[in-house]
């Protein structure tokens, strides 16, 4: 929809811009503006953005004059803030058009333009609304999530969006020193609803010849407007020579090894200790050998130059080492060592611990599912005896991550979204455990209380079993906040401000009007980096607060500005995630309304995840809350605000408006089978995926409409199974499929050959006219001749099922001789469509 604002007088200035432009929080979107200048004379045009903050709009531009009844197009940036909520913003194009003389005409011939003091600016305006888009929340995948190569190998990533609008994504790939990874394309769109893979290779920068297994961590960040999503996978670099190779040289080496030392030492050996008088005798049996030779021929010998020389050659077989019978031991057996990691904790196991202080009790221990990457990012800390020391290091580095079990990637969430977290208080004498510990995959334990670092461990559950308990000393925080709160009239003192970071909340009031800094508030001791939420109210006056995001060790000053005569509505907002994880939803849309007066909010994503605060509400007054967002059933609640009140408080819990479908795909052994293609079809949409490796043959589709679906699997070398499903808003569908394998490895024999036989003169059927016999019986006759491969293949009529991929010769007719037609199916062609006559034949079949 096109916003034009019609010229009012014969030389207003035409503005023409859409209606309505959308764009993401934090992005960048061009905003065509065309211009038609009415006007008398050529003239300069300022272009300004009325109605949006000073940071997202440009400073007014002016472009060239342009001249009497010429249209122009002018480009605007419009650069939104990171966190902005999602909303519509109204603004207005202004284009103005400086005041000139009205009578040109009057002028002497080549004289400029004047301004009039009679006319005035012309100005002409168009509205438009920009539209912040909520965050899209995309799912990525890696796979192989541990891929193993001696120099390089292949990946895949995974991206699904399961929202209603497309996802236009950055893709940022980060790995440890001595890997390299490569991408087939970084910038992503990926449809509502669909799924894209984007292909890519990781390298091994070094390969090793020999020695132990390298392991490198990696991870492929998508970035949107929302919060970054990543998934993290694991290469196992592999040395070129390994297991039986490796022992094979070894030996060679060895023997080799060996043989030179016999060619070398033994003769000197055999010279070191052999007997002087041996080697004397030696010498003087050679010496009356030549004085024998000299008296016959009349020459006279000279003597040996040395013993040496007198000993001469040694004879075949003396010098070396011959190998002794037994000591050949052939080939080595293997010995590869399995790394998989798919170590996983059984029963369950304890992880136990004291927290050290006067008073543990006030101390929040918080344990979760948690990844390497993700505990990274939180600043965990490897606990002692819990973690692997080569993940330990890799933490501490930021770097190469070392040896790690398969079980440090995350999985799947459980059908019990809530199993792996929980929290817990200290006992008085600083005691807590937590039962049923299980992996796969890695815990984050977290330690807060309010005036102390928060602490966060990484956990592997496999070590549990052997380790002590933990032992956690909290220290103050170094982080600091501190404002000023203030109304139209002043300093408002005794205010009560909270500060919460979403698992501690600290409570502390602004400095009294009557003392020195009245207004003031300092709170000290946070633990840093974090995210707060500061809310403050004052009796008489409505609630207000801001989200604030301190650095390592940093501080911040917040000011705050209370309205009178108003009150304010803030809660939380809980339910399931699209990934089925229980806790604050973000980004949902809180909407307040009371007869003409509305005020609107989006729920907040980081931190204090699901709090809202709908400020300067008048009282008294009775409000409409309505809460709704994608993939959530609306949810209303009447709020009513007394006069002089300055908060209500409403928590709400959101049903989802989608289901979702889970299950196991597996073979005729009830083994899971990863790899394996699945499609969910309904009548207005389509979802695919494929079967996980970890658990095997798991699927699990989210945000699934509510309806009647066909599930179908299908892999390569079975047979395609179907299944129909019915989904209900919130619910989760289970349902199995089996996928039996084919016969001889072969496809599935199922295909057809289908066609008719037409006159090549006519292009019509058949009707015998040129038979020698009168009135013949005009029957067709298909003959087919099937070329088998592993053994006869019984021929069968046409059209029949049994049509294997294969070659086969159709003879055809009708009361004349047969016309001979082979036809060969190629590839997964299930239909060959035939038509005797023609000169040209279907894109997979092939006439000879």
């Amino acid at each position: 929809m096109i916003e034009q604002c019609p010229p009012t007088g014969p030389d207003t200035v035409e503005v023409v811009v859409e209606s309505e432009i959308s764009v993401g929080a934090g992005q960048v979107v061009i905003v065509s503006v065309l211009v038609r200048h009415w006007g008398l004379i050529a003239a300069p045009l300022t272009v300004s953005v009325i109605g949006l903050d000073a940071s997202w709009a440009p400073a007014p531009t002016t472009i060239a004059p342009v001249e009497p009844g010429v249209g122009t197009r002018v480009d605007i940036a419009l650069q939104t803030e990171r966190g902005a909520l999602a909303a519509r913003y109204p603004f207005v194009i202004a284009v103005q058009a400086p005041a000139v003389d009205s009578e040109p005409e009057l002028r002497a011939p080549g004289s400029p333009s004047r301004p009039s003091a009679s006319s005035s600016p012309r100005i002409g305006m168009a509205e438009a609304v920009l539209v912040l888009n909520a965050p899209h929340r995309v799912a990525i995948t890696l796979e192989p999530q541990q891929p193993s190569a001696v120099f390089t190998k292949k990946i895949a990533v995974t991206l699904t969006n399961p929202g209603k609008a497309d996802a236009t994504l950055d893709l940022q790939p980060k790995v440890a020193r001595g890997a390299k990874l490569r991408m087939s394309k970084f910038a992503v769109t990926v449809p509502a609803g669909r799924t894209v893979v984007v292909k890519g290779r990781i390298r091994v920068q070094k390969p090793s010849f020999i020695g132990a297994d390298n392991t490198f961590a990696y991870s492929v960040t998508a970035r949107s407007s929302g919060a970054p999503q990543y998934a993290e996978g694991l290469l196992r670099s592999r040395p070129f020579l390994r297991g039986w190779a490796l022992k094979s040289l070894g030996l060679v080496l060895v023997a080799a090894m060996f043989i030179g030392i016999a060619v070398i030492a033994v003769p000197r050996l055999r010279d070191a200790f052999a007997p002087k008088d041996a080697l004397s005798s030696a010498q003087e049996e050679l010496a009356r050998s030549a004085a024998e030779a000299a008296a016959s021929t009349g020459e006279v010998p000279s003597p040996p130059a040395s013993a040496d020389a007198a000993q001469g050659d040694a004879s075949p077989g003396e010098s070396g080492a011959a190998a002794t019978p037994g000591e050949s031991t052939g080939p080595a057996a293997p010995g590869a060592v399995d790394v998989s990691g798919a170590s996983g904790v059984g029963g369950g196991n304890r992880l136990a611990g004291t927290v050290l202080g006067s008073d543990p009790t006030k101390v929040t221990v918080l344990v979760e599912p948690t990844s390497v990457v993700q505990a990274q990012d939180v600043g965990a800390q490897p606990a002692t005896g819990l973690v692997d020391p080569s993940v330990a290091s890799g933490l501490r580095q930021a770097a190469l991550l070392g040896k790690m079990w398969g079980s440090s990637l995350r999985q799947q969430p459980s059908e019990d979204a809530t199993a792996g977290r929980r929290s817990t208080v200290p006992f008085k004498d600083g005691s807590w455990s937590f039962a049923g510990i299980n992996g796969p995959g890695y815990y984050l334990a977290t330690f807060a209380q309010p005036g102390y670092q928060t602490q966060r461990y990484i956990i592997d559950p496999a070590l549990l079993a052997d380790a002590d308990p933990m032992k956690i000393q909290l220290v103050p925080g170094q982080g600091k906040l501190s404002g000023a709160v203030a109304s139209d009239t002043g300093p408002v003192g005794a205010a009560t401000v909270t500060i919460t970071d979403g698992t501690n909340s600290l409570v502390t009031s602004s400095i009294s009007t009557g003392e020195t800094g009245g207004g003031n508030w300092e709170v000290g001791g946070l633990s840093t980096p974090g995210s707060y939420l500061i809310t403050v109210r004052a009796a008489g006056f409505g609630t207000t607060s801001a989200l604030v995001t301190l650095g390592a060790g940093g501080s911040q000053v917040v000011d705050l500005a209370l309205k009178a005569g108003v009150g304010s509505i803030t809660g939380s907002v809980t339910g399931v995630d699209q990934f089925g994880v229980v806790g604050g939803l973000g980004g949902l849309t809180v909407i307040a309304v009371d007869g003409d007066l509305t005020r609107s909010a989006n729920t907040i994503t980081s931190g204090a995840v699901g709090r809202f605060t709908l400020p300067d509400l008048p009282t008294p007054g009775t409000y409409t809350l309505t809460i709704s967002g994608n993939g959530y059933q609306p949810k209303t609640r009447q709020v009513k605000l007394a006069a002089g009140a300055e908060n209500a408080l409403v928590d709400l819990s959101m049903t989802r408006s989608d289901g979702v479908v889970a299950g196991m795909v597996s073979g005729g052994d009830n083994v899971g089978l990863a790899g394996a293609g699945l499609t969910l079809t309904g009548t207005d949409a389509s979802y695919k995926t494929m079967t996980a490796s970890a658990p095997p043959g798991s699927f699990r589709f989210a945000g699934v409409g509510p309806g009647i679906y066909v599930l179908s699997a299908s892999m390569y070398g079975r047979k395609t199974t179907f299944a129909t499903v019915q989904i209900t808003a919130a619910e989760t569908a289970l349902q199995d499929l089996t996928l039996s394998e084919l016969s001889d490895g072969e496809l599935a024999r199922d295909s057809k050959i289908r066609g008719r036989a037409v006159d090549a003169r006519t292009g019509g059927p058949l009707t015998c006219d040129r038979a020698a016999q009168p009135n013949p019986k005009c029957v067709v006759t298909v003959t087919t001749t099937v070329d088998t491969v592993s053994g006869p293949h019984p021929s069968s009529p046409t059209p029949g099922p049994g049509m294997i991929t294969r070659c086969h010769l159709m003879r055809m007719g009708r009361s004349a001789p047969l016309v001979p037609a082979k036809v060969c199916f190629q590839g997964f062609t299930r239909w060959q469509y035939l038509r005797q006559g023609m000169r040209r034949s279907p894109p997979t079949s092939k006439w000879e």
